[in-house]
């Protein structure tokens, strides 16, 4: 594992883990139509027998079930995988219900965990496997996305792809609708009380 910046004024963190390279391609490897797909109880996911070695922890919050899993692939400090109600077999397309839910649990543990942050990824746009999860870690320094200087943070500098921060769920999942119409691949990190939504080319 290591971890360097790039650049005099350290905008950028790399972060390289060669046992990524072990990863099966699953759905990335795809070439991208739909962001709803129906899931497929014959492919991988994350409710199989063999994986019941790997679930760290199996929680309700706000009602729903939350299964914690091990990450054998991490790229990023303490990242570990979260399946929103493993057992009911929901492919990887989010609602409004379960945005909203995302945004409560990072704001929640983030009062206890400071760094404490949420990624999800849409089909198209990083997601390998088509079971709803979301990707936890910690990490107390500013991502890149989250530097000041750029537009979307009310500074001066374009970010390399279109991203906006949104300070409320509400104006978060408006943007996320929007892409779910035009059938975008988009990429969500959670923080505290605030949510970037990252438009994505359609991988493939």
């Amino acid at each position: 594992w290591k971890t360097h910046f790039i650049g005099a004024s350290k905008l950028w963190q790399c972060a390289y883990n060669p046992i990524r390279t072990l990863r099966p391609a699953r759905a990335s490897k795809e070439t991208f139509k739909t962001l709803q797909k129906q899931f497929n109880e014959e492919a991988f996911h994350f409710d199989k027998a063999f994986l019941r070695a790997e679930i760290i922890s199996e929680k309700t919050f706000e009602n729903t079930q939350l299964r914690v899993m091990y990450h054998k692939f991490p790229f990023v400090p303490y990242h570990l995988l979260i399946v929103i109600e493993a057992a009911h077999h929901r492919a990887q397309y989010l609602d409004q219900t379960t945005h909203q839910l995302t945004w409560n649990l990072a704001k929640h543990v983030s009062t206890n965990i400071p760094g404490f942050g949420i990624a999800y990824n849409s089909l198209g746009a990083g997601a390998s496997v088509n079971h709803l999860h979301i990707h936890s870690f910690i990490d107390e320094t500013l991502l890149s996305i989250e530097n000041p200087i750029w537009k979307h943070n009310k500074g001066h500098h374009e970010y390399p792809v279109h991203a906006t921060r949104c300070k409320s769920s509400q104006e978060s999942w408006q943007l996320i609708h929007q892409l779910h119409n035009q059938n975008t691949p988009y990429n969500l990190l959670y923080r505290d009380e605030v949510c970037y939504v990252i438009e994505r080319r359609p991988q493939g």
